[in-house]
């Protein structure tokens, strides 16, 4: 079953008008029989997206709300995900930071992913070259 987490912070008016029109991509997800998990409001705190994450092990992660080059943050801005800290716990997931300036965070992933594309790259050419 694919599994899909979702941020939805709400303690000022950018992270109410995201968690809102988050709305629909949520009711999208129910349509197509996903297993939802919303950390909304209060939910969207740095314990509850780690436990979730390596409890349920979500193929997309939405996070919605602020940051820095560094990092995304929940709910009332505490840090969820911090490059070079705990970045790892997206490893091998798809993910989407609806947030101000974490680009350096974003990088660090596509370092990550730069090793797990190179290893695909390995194990298709092996396969390809055995036909």
């Amino acid at each position: 079953m694919k599994k899909f987490l979702i941020t939805r912070p709400e303690y000022d008016d950018t992270t109410h008008y995201l968690s809102n029109w988050s709305r629909k991509i949520i009711e999208f997800a129910n349509t197509k029989g996903i297993k939802l998990f919303d950390l909304h409001r209060e939910k969207a705190k740095k314990a509850e997206v780690t436990s979730m994450i390596e409890r349920q092990s979500p193929g997309l992660i939405v996070f919605n709300g602020h940051g820095d080059d560094n990092c995304v943050t929940g709910h009332k801005q505490e840090v969820l995900v911090e490059a070079g800290k705990n970045e790892s716990l997206l490893k091998e997931k798809i993910t989407y930071a609806v947030s101000c300036r974490s680009a350096k965070l974003q990088k660090a992933l596509l370092l990550a992913l730069k090793h797990i594309l190179a290893m695909m790259m390995t194990l298709f050419l092996s396969i390809a070259l055995k036909k």
